[in-house]
């Protein structure tokens, strides 16, 4: 079944059940506006052009989904947009993306296949995890991330790593005097990891 919503400024709580496919239309911005779709039973979401804001908790623990269709006119994916989303595999961060929140895929570390526009100057893609270049933050890691270790990352940022199954982490040595930082839950809910390296 094929759902399509042309606007979504105005609801505050929609709840979707039943599998198929998800369409968002519109400017998706208020807190509240998807709020109300977190453990809908879909697997594939493909947001419509002119949205621009994922709003906080908006796909919050939709474990059936795999697969999300972002469009270049999206500039701002909020806190835990795709929180426990376990089944999520692929994400395409468009080119017009200047936000992505710390925590945005807290717990959805089972991501296979992520990657930024080329066109996209804000955030790139390097050792698997997503790093916004002139903050020098590590937004999110995967299961088989590694953090760069060149100077790029000076922070892990909220809940980057939070759930992986990973069993270890090289951190990012001190460059030019600059500590590295570790966010809020940078490492919670890891409950492989048994060594953190320190260079």
């Amino acid at each position: 079944d094929r759902i399509d919503i042309n606007t979504c400024e105005n609801k505050s709580n929609l709840m979707v059940k039943g599998p198929g496919t998800f369409d968002i239309s519109g400017n998706i911005y208020k807190t509240r506006t998807l709020a109300g779709f977190n453990a809908a039973n879909f697997k594939f979401v493909e947001v419509k052009e002119n949205a621009e804001t994922l709003a906080p908790y908006c796909f919050q623990n939709c474990t059936r989904l795999e697969e999300v269709y972002l469009p270049d006119s999206l500039k701002y994916i909020k806190a835990n947009s795709f929180n426990m989303c376990y089944n999520l595999e692929r994400v395409r961060i468009p080119k017009g993306v200047i936000q992505v929140d710390e925590g945005a895929f807290s717990q959805s570390a089972g991501i296979k296949e992520l990657v930024v526009d080329p066109e996209n100057t804000v955030y790139k893609v390097d050792g698997n995890c997503l790093i916004d270049i002139n903050n020098k933050l590590l937004v999110f890691g995967l299961n088989d991330s590694t953090i760069p270790v060149d100077g790029s990352v000076t922070t892990i940022g909220a809940e980057a790593f939070r759930g992986t199954t990973k069993e270890s982490i090289t951190l990012p040595p001190v460059v030019n005097g600059n500590d590295v930082y570790l966010g809020s839950m940078s490492f919670a809910d890891c409950p492989n990891l048994t060594e953190v390296i320190i260079p």
